[in-house]
């Protein structure tokens, strides 16, 4: 889970809203303030290496300055769903 140290949200995907004027786009959207959805699966994110420009092949460990990509849970949609901006 990802949460907003200043705001205290929590990010969430919902796959029912999508994106205007994207060829496949969904939103993503915070909770309010105090309002811990838990783990479940809109709200459960993986951090990945991006391998295409990464220093520290041998191993599985994000460090600080590493390039990364937040994926959405495996099990939310019936392909690969990423962040981008």
């Amino acid at each position: 889970m990802i949460q907003n140290g200043k705001t205290e949200g929590y990010v969430v995907m919902d796959i029912g809203e999508r994106v205007q004027n994207v060829e496949e786009g969904y939103t993503v959207s915070s909770t309010s303030a105090g309002q811990n959805p838990g783990p479940m699966t809109r709200s459960v994110f993986k951090l990945c290496k991006d391998s295409g420009n990464d220093l520290f092949i041998q191993d599985s460990n994000i460090r600080y300055g590493q390039t990364l990509r937040i994926e959405a849970n495996c099990h939310l949609f019936r392909k690969k769903l990423q962040l981008a901006s």
